[in-house]
């Protein structure tokens, strides 16, 4: 992955900002909304609420550059954030400069881009992990038809998917994908820690072992 240009961070082209919108388009706004107030229609379902990027308190990370930065980047569990570390740096500070175009943020000061490619490696060339995100794999099945399979699955286990999902379909795609790659415990661990990624509300969380030991045979028996 080539180097990160350090003068994008604080000061943004209106290309840069163009393709932060891109890839928000893509990637946050079926969640975060389409100005950033939290109102996606993906996220009707979460619990807590997207971040609204107008609101100046409550961030869990914080709303400095470096402290976005570092939410794309880990993401926050508890709150049903997923990591966006297979989006490239660049990209990932395109992004957060179309938010903060969005409202007023915090100064960029050169120590904090300076602490930030310190801890990140900005400056330099990094291999990217070479790994089709789950929501990528998720949208290429269904594009290969696997909506249709839904529609045959027994009503119970229809009933557990819309019930805990802002989206039955990819969910079950998603799910699919998942339990025929893992083991049930790291089935179960890899949607508990990001429900989103898999079209799932925070809900998912609550089921009971039993639950998801149903759900985990179903779809591995196909």
């Amino acid at each position: 992955m080539p180097a990160v240009d350090l003068k994008m961070i604080a000061n943004p082209t209106t290309e840069i900002i163009s393709k932060g919108k891109e890839l928000f388009d893509s990637n946050c706004k079926s969640c975060h909304g389409d100005q950033g107030n939290g109102d996606g229609p993906a996220g009707v379902a979460l619990n807590p609420k997207p971040r609204n990027f107008h609101q100046k308190e409550g961030w869990t990370n914080g709303n400095k550059f470096s402290e976005i930065y570092q939410t794309l980047q880990e993401g926050i569990v508890k709150n049903g954030m997923a990591a966006y570390e297979y989006i490239s740096p660049s990209d990932r500070i395109s992004i957060i400069n179309y938010i903060r175009s969005l409202d007023q943020f915090p100064v960029i000061e050169e120590n904090e881009i300076l602490m930030l490619d310190a801890t990140y490696n900005l400056s330099q060339a990094v291999d990217m992990p070479n790994q089709i995100p789950v929501k990528k794999a998720i949208e290429k099945i269904i594009y290969e038809n696997l909506q249709s399979d839904f529609d045959r699955i027994d009503s119970e286990m229809k009933k557990i998917l819309v019930q805990n999902s802002f989206n039955p379909e990819k969910a079950y795609a998603g799910i699919l994908i998942t339990a025929r790659e893992k083991s049930f415990d790291e089935f179960v661990s890899a949607i508990s820690l990001n429900p989103t990624d898999f079209y799932l509300s925070a809900n998912i969380k609550k089921l009971s072992k039993n639950e998801w030991q149903k759900i985990y045979s179903f779809f591995v028996k196909g």
